[in-house]
């Protein structure tokens, strides 16, 4: 009879310690996890937060969100403490109209008492109310900073167009058809010269002459002179 009451001994034993882990088996575990939004996530208006707040000891569950990153580590809450745990479903509800767009993190807290929770994140959460502004496109002729330009290719399509020299040049002399002796024209003769030929040659002459006058003037007066000499010597020789 001793070795049986050595196994019933030892299933007794066996038994004991089994009951707790399979009680604590059988309870629920603690979960706090949002399941909605996800990390990297973009929102607007007003978000429904879903996930899971319930624990063994549950006591009750925090919503939270702050700015990412936050170096201050200021949090706001979402709303007030709920005291009824959520296995799966709605935790809350983020109303992103009152804040500024960027980026912000959530938190979920599930307490299990006043010092002792358990806690999960959703960070990277992007929240975007106002319309993103679309930049006008480049045009051919817009250059990009950073960038080499290229050649303009609306210069390159469109046909060059021919402009006016920068110095007007004088036209070049044609020849003028001059009457011959069968009173038809002859041709190729060289042109009449300008106005300015013109001048210039009979300012020519008439310093020719204006010379010659003088000469013969100074020639008349030296005469004259040498006649009046010779007549008041003869008068003195009398």
């Amino acid at each position: 009879m001793r070795p049986y009451l050595h196994l019933a001994l030892l299933g007794l034993l066996i038994g004991g310690l089994l009951g707790p882990w399979r009680a604590a088996q059988a309870q629920p575990a603690g979960a706090a996890v949002i399941t909605e939004p996800l990390p990297g996530a973009t929102v607007s208006g007003v978000v429904a937060l879903l996930g899971t707040a319930a624990d063994p000891q549950f006591q009750r569950y925090e919503l939270a969100f702050s700015y990412d990153p936050d170096p201050t580590g200021t949090w706001f809450s979402l709303q007030d403490p709920v005291t009824v745990p959520m296995p799966a479903g709605l935790l809350g509800r983020w109303d992103t109209t009152n804040i500024s767009d960027g980026l912000y993190v959530l938190r979920l807290r599930v307490y299990t008492s006043d010092r002792l929770y358990t806690e999960t994140l959703v960070r990277g959460v992007r929240v975007q109310n106002s319309a993103p502004t679309s930049q006008p496109p480049l045009s051919p002729t817009a250059t990009v900073p950073g960038l080499p330009t290229g050649p303009d290719l609306t210069a390159a399509q469109t046909p060059p167009t021919a402009t006016a020299p920068l110095i007007a040049l004088p036209p070049a002399p044609t020849a003028r058809p001059t009457p011959d002796s069968a009173g038809g024209f002859e041709q190729g003769r060289p042109a009449e010269p300008g106005p300015s030929t013109q001048a210039l040659r009979a300012a020519f002459n008439a310093g020719v002459q204006l010379t010659v006058i003088a000469f013969v003037l100074l020639g008349a007066y030296l005469a004259l002179r040498a006649a009046a000499q010779a007549i008041g010597q003869r008068l003195r020789r009398r």
